[in-house]
Parts: C-alpha cells; sequence; structure tokens
C-alpha cells in the first residue's frame, strides 16, 4: 500500500491556528469571524470565498495575504503535529511509498517542514501552486501516484476535509477521513474506506480497509 497525506489539520493543527488568526485580523474591521464562518470556509479557497461572507473593500488576495502574516506569527510558536502524526507517518514510510498532497503553496510547506521535521517522511509533494485544479479535483493525487511510479488503486488518502475525501475517491483510491472538528458530521465522509476520530487509531485498524 501506498500513502498519500494532506496537510492541514490533518497532519499539522493548522485550522485552529487559522481560526484564531481570523479572528485577530478581521476584529480591526469590526467583523466578526465565527467559528461558524471557519466552518464554512474549510476547504475552499479562500481568497474567493472571503469575498462571498464579507464586504470589506480589499480584494480577496490582499486579505489573504494580510492574513497569513497574522497566522504566520501565530504559528511560529503555537504550530505542532496532531496526536498520531508521527507514529502514521512512520508506519507508512517503512510499508509504501509516501507523498504529500496538499491545497497549500510550496512556501506554505516549506515552512511547515522547517517547523516539524517531517519532510524526510514523503518521496514526493505535490503543493497547490503544482496543479491547475484544487480538491475536490482529483488531479493532485492522481499526480502523486504517477510520480510515485504507482497505480492509485494502491494508494490510501489521509483527509480532514470533505473536499479532500471526494478528491481521493475521485482518484479511485482509499480514503481514511479523521475529520476536522470544525467539518465533523459532514455527510461526504460515510463514502470515506476508513473513518477515524484520530490519527491515533489509524494502524490498529488499517485491516478494515
Amino acid at each position: 500500500m501506498n500513502y498519500l497525506f494532506d496537510l492541514d489539520g490533518l497532519l499539522i493543527n493548522s485550522e485552529e491556528l487559522y481560526l484564531d488568526a481570523n479572528k485577530v485580523y478581521f476584529r480591526q474591521f469590526g467583523f466578526e469571524f465565527s467559528e461558524d464562518l471557519h466552518k464554512q470556509g474549510t476547504g475552499k479557497k479562500f481568497a474567493e470565498w472571503i469575498k462571498t461572507v464579507t464586504d470589506i473593500d480589499l480584494d480577496g488576495q490582499t486579505i489573504l495575504k494580510e492574513r497569513n502574516k497574522v497566522y504566520f506569527e501565530l504559528a511560529e510558536t503555537k504550530l505542532h503535529l496532531m496526536p498520531g502524526a508521527k507514529d502514521v507517518l512512520e508506519y507508512a514510510k517503512q510499508n509504501g511509498k509516501t507523498a504529500l498532497v496538499t491545497s497549500s503553496n510550496q512556501d506554505y510547506v516549506d515552512f511547515v517542514f522547517n517547523h516539524t521535521g517531517i519532510a524526510s517522511y514523503f518521496e514526493k509533494v505535490i503543493a497547490g501552486d503544482h496543479v491547475t485544479k484544487g480538491k475536490p479535483d482529483p488531479e493532485g493525487y492522481l499526480m502523486a501516484a504517477k510520480d510515485l511510479g504507482v497505480e492509485p488503486a494502491t494508494c490510501v488518502v489521509f483527509e480532514d476535509a470533505p473536499n479532500g475525501v471526494q478528491a481521493g475517491k475521485n482518484a479511485g483510491m482509499k480514503v481514511v477521513a479523521v475529520p476536522s472538528p470544525y467539518v465533523v458530521g459532514d455527510p461526504v465522509f460515510d463514502t470515506a474506506d476508513l473513518l477515524l476520530n484520530s490519527l491515533e487509531e489509524y494502524i490498529e485498524n488499517e485491516s478494515k480497509l
């Protein structure tokens, strides 16, 4: 089996940090960024989506850039791996080929690698700026399988968001879903081959795939 991992919210605690960053950033405009809004935006292209929920007089890319400054300031001291992530990455590296498939751009991936030391666990990295279509399109996962020289049917995808689960299924791969608390209960998770509360549960449950 080969292992393809999402990044944000799955391997690292970035979802809670993005929520905190949004709260801090939008407060200056008198706009309250709630947890419900965070749920709505999870897995979507932020620069496009944010303009549908706020009338702040800035374009989406500017908002994204300025919000990201706040996020990186928080991440410098608060970014960490999710429970079970290190163990699953170790297991995956020992038992198959591995790749990271994320909607985030390469510079962000580099930042995360520098802070967490997990770069060595991946043979390939497919970042958001490497593809033309984002999740739920399967392009990223299919590209990862091709780069690894393996068939999609031999791959298992790890995801925390509905769009990612759909991308994995659309690629013809098995999907392990570990729902982010912001999207737990979404009916898309019912399509996953294995549904877990935490990555800590994976190794003992892999035989169920």
